[in-house]
């Protein structure tokens, strides 16, 4: 854990790095399996696993306490708040990491699509151009801002995402089938 705050670095101690770690690790045990992840879908929460996840995000809420740039734990916070569809609070999560870590490609691809699904395609389209000028290879990123173009009425903007994506992928028929579309 070497997170900094604005142009400051931040230092923790012993005893806050074990306490921090040690409320990362329960949390993560109590999230296992319970998570959307790569498109998996999981169906409503029991209320024996919305336990879990209440009690996981209050140890991330204490972990952030501790290292208020900590956005591992942002992202699980806002993939809990998705298993409870709690969507806004999901993206305010996502949108709060990617300040502490803004080339991550995982925390834009999530924030895109979640953007997306509350309806809001120009922040999701701008989110996702974001993530592809940190990595311009990156085909999922690709599609993604295609889609999120699309969606906001961007034609122009769709059709040449999903012909990047052709040349990073060719052997991918979706890839060409997208421009087809569009």
């Amino acid at each position: 854990m070497n997170p900094t705050l604005g142009n400051w670095p931040m230092r923790f101690s012993e005893e806050q790095i074990h306490q921090h770690n040690k409320l990362v690790d329960a949390a993560a045990k109590l999230i296992r399996g319970e998570i959307h992840l790569d498109g998996k879908e999981l169906s409503a929460p029991c209320w024996l696993a919305q336990r879990r996840l209440k009690k996981a995000m209050a140890l991330y809420k204490q972990a952030i306490a501790i290292n208020p740039t900590g956005w591992n734990s942002m992202l699980w916070m806002a993939k809990i708040e998705q298993r409870f569809a709690h969507w806004e609070e999901s993206l305010s999560w996502l949108l709060r990491a990617r300040e502490f870590e803004p080339n991550n490609t995982i925390l834009a691809k999530e924030a895109s699509l979640t953007a997306s699904r509350l309806g809001d395609q120009e922040m999701a389209a701008r989110i996702a151009d974001d993530a592809i000028l940190v990595k311009p290879d990156g085909p999922a990123l690709q599609v993604n801002s295609g889609l999120a173009h699309l969606l906001a009425g961007h034609h122009k903007e769709a059709l040449g995402r999903f012909r990047e994506t052709i040349k990073l992928e060719p052997e991918q028929a979706m890839n060409r089938q997208l421009e087809a579309y569009v």
